[in-house]
């Protein structure tokens, strides 16, 4: 069975745990992926983070890998490789039923085939 890729320039839905108040999820943007080649499950990732309380913000940060199942990563958020994680993060593929669940407050163009196209239209007018 196949496992859960990251793959660059495509949607994902991420939930992070714990949030800033509670859990927190946002629509993501992946805009590079590396391994960090350490033979500890470490990646460095970029992407647009769409949610974030400042505005649309670009971030980048390791991670590091817990599981990966067929329809979604398990990930710690890593300062510092041989600390514990202070936050977890889920990210699956953006779906309607994510966007339904997680993202409630915004607006999509159900016109779409799918909720990754309907994403990159509401946020299209900005730079990736």
């Amino acid at each position: 069975m196949a496992r859960f890729t990251l793959e660059r320039g495509r949607w994902y839905g991420r939930s992070m745990y714990p949030g800033y108040s509670g859990p927190y999820f946002s629509p993501i943007r992946v805009v590079e992926l590396r391994p960090l080649g350490t033979g500890k499950s470490l990646m460095q990732l970029r992407f647009f983070n769409v949610n974030y309380a400042a505005g649309v913000q670009l971030f980048q940060m390791p991670l590091r890998v817990l599981y990966r199942a067929p329809d979604h990563m398990l990930a710690a958020l890593v300062a510092d490789a041989d600390k514990p994680p202070e936050r977890t993060a889920v990210i699956s593929p953006l779906t309607w039923a994510w966007l339904k669940t997680c993202d409630p407050q915004h607006r999509f163009d159900t016109s779409f085939k799918d909720a990754e196209q309907a994403a990159a239209h509401r946020y299209q007018h900005l730079n990736f």
